[in-house]
């Protein structure tokens, strides 16, 4: 049982963490921050805002694969994947990892909540209500159990 806890690990000084999540809403049959538009854009922000060591974490293990390992898709998503690596490549330090969705809640809360915000980027200067708790319980290393 012990192998199923997940402990959350905060980045080493002077290293951001860059997490990103897709949402599909069912009701709404809308999307929201699809993954790699996500991480692309987060990319972005860290670049505008001067950051030279990024972490970036995303739970999908096959979009880290294909990045990662230099893969090419043949359809659209091609661009975007060569955007990606792009990005990557301008930072002094910048690696993508997989993470479980246990330690990208943060990513995922935000992620449901654009299903009610305008269509593109959204910059937040506070966190919204609900995600403050998230962030403490992140900041503490608070651990998950994954069955």
């Amino acid at each position: 049982m012990l192998e199923n806890i997940k402990t959350l690990v905060p980045p080493e000084e002077g290293v951001f963490k860059l997490n990103t999540d897709g949402s599909y809403n069912h009701k709404m049959a809308s999307t929201s921050a699809g993954e790699l538009w996500g991480l692309r854009e987060g990319l972005r922000l860290c670049k505008a805002m001067d950051l030279t060591h990024v972490v970036a974490e995303m739970n999908s293990m096959i979009a880290v694969r294909f990045i990662n390992e230099g893969r090419d898709l043949e359809n659209l998503t091609t661009n975007l994947l060569l955007d990606i690596r792009n990005l990557i490549a301008e930072f002094e330090v910048c690696t993508l990892q997989h993470t479980l969705r246990e330690g990208n809640s943060a990513a995922d809360f935000l992620a449901a909540l654009g299903h009610s915000s305008p269509p593109g980027t959204t910059i937040l200067d506070s966190p919204p209500a609900g995600l403050h708790a998230i962030l403490i319980r992140d900041s503490m290393g608070v651990s998950f159990l994954h069955y």
